[in-house]
């Protein structure tokens, strides 16, 4: 149950703002590549899920899916449409910024205070995303000023109060904007704290959710420069500090298992936008760039070099010399420069659209790691060039678009040009009803992604992944059939989302865990390409909206994802003792959520949230066995009052996260777990 209490403070008096968090849910307008082939999930959907982050409201939309894959460092990664988190392209208010680094933990980094909503666009059918693209993207877009007004707001949290150590989650969000009299210049800033104490399941002294301290900040101005032109700036900054693994006061080195991460993450972001007085073509110039520093420790004690697995103690003084080498750090930057343009016109009176771009991005990712002679030094540069050309007929029933992306690629010394047909074709049965077919391919780098920055423990070692020689790029082919309902009426909307889909890819990136090092306390997992993969399922939504008394949104997926002969995940020179599958890990085939918003009164407000997760095959890698996880009902409940104090806003909410506290049940324990063998629910019952 999480007690939030939030103040809004109008410059003005007025009679037009009810609340800015208690809207209702009503379908917002989405991004530009969402639009045709997507879900948003709007500010009313984060503030109901109780969010803290953008990871906690990420998976209330069809075929989106969180998951935590550490227990001691709570490394979270977003799947969409069945695919692993790093073929879902991150975007901050449209641009790549997000590195290969900061996926790591970059989900929990995003306060949700900062977010407006989040625009999911799933597979790869528009030229704006990039070739790594391929089950689609996430466009989080942050909170713009569109009135003088201050909030505040802070809330105080307690995880499983069930447990001696009742450990909380507490924190504090700021926002102040600013509007000029002539509506032409805003400035926004905003900041947010948090405090989140570890947490541990069964009592065993180690963690399953990690100890985190964050401080963000931002600032944020536009600046209308005539009619025809718009400035935009925004700079940001995040301090974060997490720690898992053994619960204990002492160092990271001397403790058994520890996984300790400070991050330092400077960020900012400017365009310039432009259009015609006809409105007949419109440009967009930007730039945006992300530098991130990330100490980090991963090991202990019970890794160090004479003390064997799982046997040492901190008060043996060459243990903790030893320990004192699995210190590492990671230096990241991102950048993007890009330009757009857009013509409209017509052709024998059809209307067309014209859409050209180019666009550099460029990523650097320096990891050391002495302990374990890791060293990754990686540096990715893709200059882009896309276009894609739209028409509709007379009678405005069909819309075909077609386009074509190009991108050059540089990964150290590999590099490759590689060709992206982008199609998408939308008809208009009847007017409230239209299907639309997509088709895009998609491509991906013998590149270090996001998990193989992040190093889990195993049997009391750290557990690394490196790349195997000779790693071959994939390619992949997606495809989607959707079908569109809509009805509507000034009080009242509803919609119905259906759409099939179907992603092929060769040469697959799949990590065979290979085993423990004869000479360095490290346990290998190496990175290969597998046989052929293919996800393809259904994604439903469902939306009912009644103006001022309740909306409901209902999403659900049905998909099987399998490669096309089986593969090893567990690789030994004896046969009998390697593990093969056909069942692509971690991809349960039903999920889904709902979120329901009910007004019972002017100033009263219910929400009530669910997550269902199927069951899935998850890997446990000490015990070297596949196992088929149980179903999970994540439900939450808010309940929110609304008060009106002379020209402010006071929201007091009570709520519930996980009532029935769903979570895992087998969760392995001790210095010795295997602690990437997490599934289900991320946060346990939360008062």
């Amino acid at each position: 149950m999480l007690l939030i209490v939030s103040l809004l403070l109008l410059s003005e008096p007025t009679d037009t703002v009810r609340s800015v968090d208690a809207a209702p849910i009503v379908v917002q307008a989405p991004t530009e590549v969402a639009a045709d082939m997507g879900s948003i999930i709007p500010a009313a959907t984060i503030q109901a899920s109780q969010a803290r982050s953008m990871a906690d409201a990420l998976q209330f939309a069809p075929g989106v899916r969180l998951e935590q894959t550490c227990q001691n460092c709570g490394f979270t990664q977003v799947r969409l449409q069945g695919l692993a988190g790093p073929y879902t392209q991150i975007l901050i208010d449209s641009r790549p910024v997000f590195s290969a680094l900061n996926s790591v933990y970059g989900l929990e980094h995003i306060p949700a205070s900062f977010i407006s909503q989040m625009a999911i666009t799933r597979g790869a059918g528009s030229v704006l995303l990039g070739a790594g693209a391929i089950a689609g993207a996430v466009d989080v877009i942050t909170r713009q000023p569109h009135e003088r007004a201050i909030t505040a707001s802070t809330y105080g949290g307690w995880l499983d109060p069930g447990t001696t150590t009742s450990p909380r989650d507490n924190g504090l969000d700021l926002a102040g904007s600013w509007v000029d009299s002539l509506q032409r210049l805003t400035l926004q800033v905003l900041g947010s704290v948090r405090d989140r104490t570890w947490y541990d399941r069964n009592g065993d002294g180690y963690t399953e959710v990690p100890s985190l301290s964050l401080a963000a900040g931002g600032l944020r101005s536009t600046a209308i420069l005539s009619e025809l032109h718009v400035l935009r700036a925004e700079a940001h900054w995040i301090r974060e500090h997490r720690r898992g693994g053994q619960i204990t006061d002492r160092p990271p080195h001397e403790s058994v298992v520890a996984e300790d991460l400070n991050h330092a993450i400077a960020g900012g972001a400017v365009s310039w936008d432009w259009s015609n007085a006809s409105a007949s073509w419109n440009g967009s110039l930007y730039t945006s760039g992300l530098f991130t520093q990330r100490s980090s420790y991963y090991g202990g004690i019970g890794g160090g070099i004479g003390g064997g697995i799982g046997g040492g103690t901190s008060d043996d003084s060459s243990l903790t010399d030893d320990a004192m080498r699995f210190y590492g750090t990671t230096v990241a930057a991102s950048a993007v420069a890009g330009s757009m343009a857009r013509w409209h016109t017509s052709v024998e009176a059809l209307p067309v659209e014209i859409l050209m771009g180019s666009e550099y991005r460029y990523e650097t990712v320096d990891d050391r790691a002495e302990a374990y002679q890791r060293a990754i030094a990686q540096r990715v540069h893709i200059g882009s060039l896309f276009g894609h050309i739209s028409a509709e007929s007379s009678n405005g029933r069909l819309r075909a678009v077609a386009g074509l992306r190009a991108d050059g690629i540089w990964i150290d010394d590999y590099h490759q040009a590689v060709l992206n047909p982008r199609l998408s074709l939308t008809y208009a049965l009847h007017p409230d009803l239209f299907l639309r077919a997509t088709y895009g391919m998609g491509f991906r780098g013998p590149q270090a992604f996001d998990e193989d920055l992040h190093i889990s423990t195993l049997q009391g070692v750290p557990r690394a992944i490196r790349l195997s020689d000779g790693l071959l790029p994939e390619r992949s082919q997606s495809a989607g059939l959707s079908a569109i309902w809509t009805s509507s009426s000034v009080t009242s909307k509803q919609q119905l989302t259906v759409d099939a889909f179907a992603t092929s890819i060769t040469n697959p990136f799949v990590v065979v865990l290979d085993g423990a090092d004869d000479n360095l306390p490290v346990i290998w997992a190496t990175k290969i390409n597998g046989p052929g993969a293919y996800v393809a399922g259904l994604n439903m939504e469902a939306q009912f909206a009644q103006l001022e008394t309740y909306e409901l949104t209902v999403a659900a997926t049905v998909q099987t994802s399998q490669f096309t002969s089986a593969v090893d995940v567990v690789a030994s020179n004896d046969p009998s003792t390697s593990i093969a599958v056909t069942e692509v890990l971690r991809t349960p085939a039903m999920y889904g959520s709902a979120v329901l918003r009910w007004i019972p009164a002017g100033d009263w407000m219910l929400d009530v949230t669910t997550i269902v997760t199927g069951p899935m095959q998850v890997l446990q890698e000490r015990e070297q066995v596949v196992r088929r996880t149980p179903w999970f009902a994540d439900i939450g409940l808010q309940l929110t009052r609304t008060l009106r104090l002379d020209t402010s806003l006071l929201h007091v909410s009570i709520g519930v996260v996980n009532i029935f506290d769903q979570f895992q049940h087998d969760l392995d324990v001790g210095p010795q777990r295997d602690a990437a063998y997490t599934y289900g629910p991320t946060r346990p019952r939360t008062i």
